[in-house]
């Protein structure tokens, strides 16, 4: 099947697509060029995304890829699934030609000449100009389909310790491609000649490199839909964001892969799963997760700030830069309203959305939203504390149930699990290994990222927290940190709640193993612990 017939099955036939047990390669010319907007990306500089394959309106469809390979050129959108419901994706594996995060394997330091030769895949492209690498995709016709410079536009490099078997992030100014002297090209790959070797540079290490900067699109995207199940897919690389739920509800993952290959060892430009507002459940099992340069999986909700309260209306803002243009309130929702300096939410009731602007509809500006609810508001919503609003609004409609259960994580440079939500959540038979920072962080958040939810019944348990001593040597690392955000950071009060840590393998000293704060009814028990 060549994309035009593969798109025409998808837009025409109601039932499912079936592809051959071959390879497809889809360009990014072939891509739909959509105004949609994705959830922690830089959705308000990027509102339109190339789109590959746009899955929408459909009902009982099936994607059965017969264990075929799909691999995209350029940085776009594999799949955009919106406004369906009772969706299967199955056995098929989804790869980049040209991944937008880029490896570089040191080969050789030589410390008397100050240089250091590194090999390039092949799956990258690249060429020298004066003292610059540039870097880019396979060319369409005249042109590239993306290019960058050097080390990008980035917060910081990825470095892969091949040997210890762990990656973490340095400091962009520790990079091995910002203070060179020259470059010369190799058989291989390159020579770099520096004035000092970089910190970032050494025996065994794989240094990755992307325009963190600019989160463009999301590499799979799941919008407004219901009933979403994943079965048997394999994930090889994930452009942009990763795979992103948002305002969904029921999703499944199952015997899935989100690893690299032969060609590439990372597997997402940033998350794995990243979950933005969903209700339902979602059921993560017998799934791999491998070498992204950001969380395996995100469970969260959203804070909206609330800017103005007249009545019943409110005028209300995503804060958080790369939140925007997307739907936050549905008709029939309920709200809920907390206090930024504590988490603490203003009194005991909440509030059912009768009418709602969306972003992008009330105003020009991408972040607000005007909201109507079936009775007044409080007047004390008006109130600002550092001349922002004091109080923030959660859609409490979205707070998923979740199971995480026999699934392996490795090789991640930041969390392995967040997952802030009130609902039943059980995190069971999982397998962490040498991850960073905390293998499962509960956080809260209303004056940073906006991520919320608080925690009231969360059971953690069975789970194997593995390092190696090398690691832990070289790492500062926590395996389960609970640490909700709380402007006022004095305040001793309780978010979280009702959470159980039982019979879990720690390969850690104790006092690392659980570190909580802001906590009430916490149970740990029966855990082992071990250095």
């Amino acid at each position: 099947m060549k994309i035009n017939e593969i798109k025409n099955i998808i837009e025409n036939r109601d039932d499912y697509i079936k592809f051959k047990n071959s390879k497809y390669d889809f360009f990014k010319e072939d891509s739909e060029y959509i105004n949609v907007h994705f959830s922690n990306t830089n959705t308000i500089e990027n509102p339109y995304k190339y789109i590959m394959l746009n899955v929408e309106n459909k009902n009982r469809y099936t994607i059965d890829g017969n264990e075929a390979e799909l691999v995209f050129h350029g940085d776009v959108n594999t799949f955009l699934i919106k406004n369906c419901c009772d969706i299967t994706i199955k056995n098929l594996t989804i790869d980049y030609y040209n991944p937008t995060s880029i490896e570089l394997y040191v080969k050789n330091i030589n410390e008397e000449l100050n240089y250091v030769d590194f090999i390039i895949p092949k799956a990258f492209n690249y060429y020298l100009e004066e003292n610059d690498i540039i870097w880019t995709s396979e060319k369409n016709e005249n042109h590239y389909y993306w290019m960058g410079k050097n080390q990008f536009k980035s917060y910081a490099v990825t470095i892969f310790d091949l040997k210890n078997k762990y990656c973490k992030r340095m400091d962009i100014n520790d990079g091995p491609l910002i203070n060179h002297i020259s470059i010369e090209k190799l058989s291989d790959g390159v020579r770099v000649f520096y004035k000092k070797i970089p910190k970032s540079v050494k025996k065994d290490y794989m240094i990755c490199l992307n325009e963190s900067y600019d989160r463009n699109n999301a590499g799979f995207s799941i919008i407004e839909s219901k009933n979403i199940k994943f079965e048997n897919v394999s994930f090889n690389y994930l452009h942009g964001f990763g795979l992103l739920i948002q305002m969904s509800e029921n999703v499944i993952f199952e015997n899935c892969k989100f690893m690299g290959n032969e060609k590439h060892i990372v597997s997402s430009f940033a998350d794995s799963i990243h979950v933005s507002g969903l209700k339902g459940k979602i059921e993560i099992k017998n799934c791999i997760f491998d070498s992204s340069l950001d969380d395996s999986i995100n469970i969260h909700g959203t804070y909206v700030r609330v800017e103005e309260v007249e009545k019943n209306k409110a005028i209300m803002r995503y804060v958080h830069h790369q939140q925007g243009g997307f739907k936050q309130f549905f008709v029939g929702n309920e709200v809920e309203f907390f206090n930024r300096e504590t988490l603490e939410k203003v009194e005991n009731k909440s509030y059912r959305v009768i009418d709602v602007t969306n972003p992008g509809e009330y105003s020009n500006n991408l972040q607000y939203m005007e909201v109507y609810f079936d009775k007044d508001l409080p007047d004390y919503l008006n109130d600002k504390i550092d001349n922002e609003g004091k109080y923030v609004a959660e859609n409490i409609t979205y707070t998923p149930e979740v199971l995480i259960e026999n699934n392996k994580f490795s090789n991640v440079p930041s969390r392995a699990l967040l997952c802030t939500t009130r609902k039943k959540t059980v995190i069971r038979n999982n397998i962490f290994e040498n991850i960073t920072m905390a293998s499962i962080y509960l956080s809260n958040d209303a004056n940073e990222w906006y991520e919320s939810g608080k925690i009231e019944n969360m059971i953690i348990e069975n789970n194997v927290f593995k390092y190696n001593k090398e690691f832990l040597k070289l790492n500062d690392t926590k395996s389960i940190w609970i640490e909700p955000i709380l402007k006022n950071e004095n305040k001793e009060v309780s978010i979280h709640k009702n959470i159980k840590i039982i019979n879990n393998k720690f390969e850690i000293e104790k006092e690392k193993a659980v570190i909580f704060k802001n906590t009430s009814n916490i149970f740990i028990d029966k855990n082992i612990y071990q250095n």
